[in-house]
């Protein structure tokens, strides 16, 4: 390889590296700030981290607001 494709190669690594370290260092700084709790879901066996102003919905209440919600789209079109 000649120096000019050496030359690149070494900025693409480094750029690559830089853009990592800022992708940590934010995850960093904005898990600080959040307020929440772990949720279990019973299908998969995961626990998720949700905030605090998570409302947990059963499946028919949840397809009710879907049902309310596509009712007032279809009355404003």
């Amino acid at each position: 390889m000649n120096f000019k494709s050496n030359f690149y190669l070494i900025l693409i690594l480094f750029v690559t590296l830089s853009c990592n370290e800022n992708k940590s260092n934010n995850k960093a700084k904005s898990s600080e700030n959040l307020s929440g709790k772990y949720h279990f879901l019973e299908d998969t066996g995961t626990q998720i981290y949700l905030p605090e102003t998570f409302e947990r919905y059963s499946l028919t209440k949840y397809q009710r607001l879907l049902d309310s919600l596509t009712t007032k789209k279809g009355i404003q079109n």
